[in-house]
């Protein structure tokens, strides 16, 4: 694994948050991740506090018979496992605190390390999944042809020399070394025995005492929080509870990572649809799916307590259409609908970012159009086929439909943020225009589209979300870097991750002309997601820009303090043409909880009015959050609701009286604060808006929740979850 992180990730993060020092990110990546990792994501399933079962005297003869000599002596493998083990104790022990210092130096792996394509935590299953075939065969075939070079994800069965072979100290890098001192760890952590040719490791009673003794006030001020805001049922203060849940049947599907809302089987109500692009099946890891989940008259299906498992077809709720057939396509990744070919029908459209071409490593991406078909909602193969020649290509990474040429029919616009036209992950976006003449079977390239590129800056990820809406398309940049030399070249002197913007206005249905902005602040990444909409009840078009990334003002207890990556929001008047004018902020109010990675206005109380979404889906419900992270283990996240109208926010929108002794406070000052069943699932990740006559479902993704509900203690692992809160309209 630590190979890994050194080979594909340090060679981009150096290059996004290290102002191209290599030197420095290689020194602090394998910390830095397992940090993250074990922070974000729930492995309790993996508990280091378990024994451990080393059969060393056995490992000892399989190094030196593959080697042909002694390397390594059974002394040094007992040294070495023990280190391992303090590590992982190291990790679980102190993650809350470490995550802080991590985090403000890595926002790269904050946000990207569980999904990056090249060298993050679905790239490395899918890898390690290949792997485990390839041993399974060797099991049967033998090894004579196969080679197993230091890092085993590039275990290959082709005539290659035998690798050198190095030691490696397992807490190599600085800040690792750094914070194990910290920690005070040592051998003497870990108790040993022999067990016949084995030994037999697990955590001391001095750890143990370490572990219990750790910060109880703290750690008694969390339980009590948590205590307080425990789910009954019954919405809590500004607390929304919700009124069912669906699922999907396969575990890392990360239900949810995309979704939009259509009516599919042309009934007349609103359906959503859910991508699912790490779904599997047993020969085909993360060939992923897209489900389909109908409306009615009366609103989204729901069970009560009971979470509806979206891949049971027989409750007839819901359909599934899965990917190609060839292999980690997640297909999934992004889905939108329109009339792409003008026949009076909606059409779907669904991104497969991680197909490749010739290699499954080389990740050129697709884009499949299925046309819909009036009366019939199934799909089955797809009518129009849009590849890319380009090697990371990663097209269909995110789509969205807009008028662009001003004929009254929305287009196809699909975004490749790591597409390279001159440089490397530039960015660009294509465009298909609909068309009657559209053929019913064909090919395209993405490259004989018209296409909007970006040349200016590498890794600035043109192209990342899009979303166009009232002839209006939205492009985001999120590692756009102010740069310092006027060639644009590294410099400890740059701002990196300021993020960027652009709006590009086609039709004039809108007041406002084209538009880029950037942000000021470094890693502030503005222009995460971005929205507009006319919240006040009047003719203000308000445009909304997130900065997920934000450092905040707050006051705890009277005392000013700074709330580090936070995040916030703004709010520009725009409806004046060359008038902008700022109208409301608002801010979040726990460290590291990328408040307004999510946010969009819609109606969702059936007054006619938008209201506002804001999602936060690494916000902790420990309010201790706002001074130092030592003893959090978990992050709850949350969807902030502002209602439209009058009384919608004005000047700072997260500040009130009811705020109490800690500010800002988005929770109070909200209408509705949706939240979540379970902690570490990125609940607020995304939401989406499904209406029916007389209620509104706002379903919310949880991406990386795990459905034990139905399948008790070892179900399915980061499946991901939806959240259905029924909002009824007023008599």
């Amino acid at each position: 694994m630590y190979e890994l992180w050194d080979f594909f990730l340090a060679k981009y993060i150096f290059q996004l948050n290290h102002h191209g020092n290599v030197t420095k990110a290689m020194g602090i990546i394998q910390f830095s991740s397992d940090v993250i990792l074990e922070y974000n994501l729930d492995l309790f399933y993996m508990n280091v506090f378990k024994d451990w079962d080393m059969p060393v005297h056995h490992l000892y003869n399989i190094y030196k018979e593959y080697y042909g000599q002694e390397v390594i002596t059974e002394p040094e493998l007992v040294h070495c496992t023990t280190w391992l083990l303090l590590k992982s104790l190291e990790i679980s022990y102190g993650a809350g605190e470490a995550f802080s210092e991590v985090a403000k130096l890595n926002p790269f792996l904050v946000y990207e390390l569980p999904d990056y394509f090249s060298g993050g935590l679905d790239d490395v299953a899918k890898k390690t999944t290949r792997v485990w075939n390839t041993l399974v065969r060797m099991l049967e075939t033998g090894t004579s042809n196969c080679a197993f070079p230091d890092n085993p994800l590039d275990i290959s069965c082709k005539e290659i020399p035998h690798p050198v072979y190095r030691h490696r100290n397992p807490m190599a890098g600085s800040l690792g070394r750094e914070w194990n001192g910290a920690l005070n760890f040592s051998p003497k952590d870990v108790l040993l025995t022999r067990k016949g040719l084995s030994i037999h490791l697990t955590p001391s009673k001095r750890f143990l005492r370490k572990f219990a003794t750790k910060n109880p006030k703290k750690r008694a001020m969390y339980k009590d929080t948590k205590e307080n805001l425990k789910p009954s049922g019954q919405s809590i203060d500004d607390n929304r509870f919700f009124d069912g849940t669906y699922y999907i049947n396969s575990s890392y599907a990360r239900l949810g990572w995309s979704q939009t809302v259509c009516d599919v089987n042309n009934d007349g109500h609103d359906d959503v649809i859910l991508g699912a692009p790490g779904y599997s099946t047993p020969n085909n890891i993360q060939q992923g799916a897209v489900v389909f989940v109908y409306g009615t008259d009366t609103g989204m299906p729901w069970l009560f307590d009971v979470p509806i498992d979206l891949t049971n077809l027989t409750l007839r709720y819901s359909d599934i259409l899965t990917g190609p057939s060839t292999m980690e396509s997640q297909f999934g990744s992004s889905v939108t609908c329109l009339d792409v070919n003008q026949d009076g029908v909606l059409d779907l459209v669904v991104g497969a970012p991680g197909f490749g071409n010739s290699d499954v490593d080389d990740h050129n991406g697709r884009v499949y159009i299925y046309y819909g078909r009036q009366n019939a909602s199934s799909f089955v193969q797809p009518n129009i086929t849009i590849t890319c020649q380009s090697k990371f290509c990663n097209l269909g990474y995110s789509l969205t439909s807009v008028d662009l040429n001003k004929d009254d029919h929305d287009d196809l616009v699909m975004g490749s943020p790591y597409y390279s036209a001159t440089g490397t992950q530039q960015g660009a976006i294509g465009i298909l225009y609909s068309d009657k003449s559209l053929p019913g079977r064909d090919v395209i390239e993405f490259e004989t589209l018209q296409m909007i590129t970006n040349v200016k800056q590498n890794f600035s990820w043109f192209g990342h979300r899009i979303k166009g809406k009232e002839g209006v398309l939205i492009i985001s940049q999120p590692y756009y870097r102010k740069c310092a030399r006027g060639d644009c070249q590294f410099s400890v002197d740059d701002k990196q991750g300021v993020g960027s913007l652009t709006l590009i206005n086609t039709k004039n249905t809108t007041s406002f002309q084209n538009l880029s902005l950037s942000g000021k602040d470094e890693f502030d990444m503005i222009g995460f997601c971005s929205d507009f909409g006319r919240p006040y009840g009047d003719d203000s078009l308000i445009l909304a820009i997130s900065a997920p990334g934000d450092t905040v003002p707050g006051v705890a207890a009277t005392l000013p303090v700074l709330i580090t990556q936070a995040g916030s929001v703004i709010l520009f008047n725009i409806s004046s043409a060359g008038d902008i004018s700022e109208m409301a902020t608002f801010y979040g109010d726990t460290r590291y909880s990328q408040f307004g990675s999510f946010i969009q206005f819609d109606d969702i109380n059936g007054d006619g009015v938008d209201d506002f979404l804001i999602g936060a889906p690494m916000r902790s419900d420990d309010w201790t959050e706002i001074g130092p992270r030592q003893f959090v283990t978990s992050e709850d996240g949350k969807l902030y609701a502002f209602y439209g109208g009058e009384t919608f926010p004005r000047g700072n929108g997260t500040v009130s009286s009811y705020c109490g002794v800690l500010t800002p406070c988005p929770g109070h000052v909200s209408n509705i604060t949706f939240f979540p069943l379970e902690g570490k699932g990125a609940f607020g990740y995304s939401a989406s808006v499904v209406k029916a006559p007389n209620v509104t479902s706002v379903l919310v993704t949880a991406v990386r929740a795990d459905e034990r509900y139905t399948y008790g203690e070892f179900g399915l692992d980061m499946n991901g979850r939806i959240y259905d809160y029924q909002i009824p309209h007023p008599p």
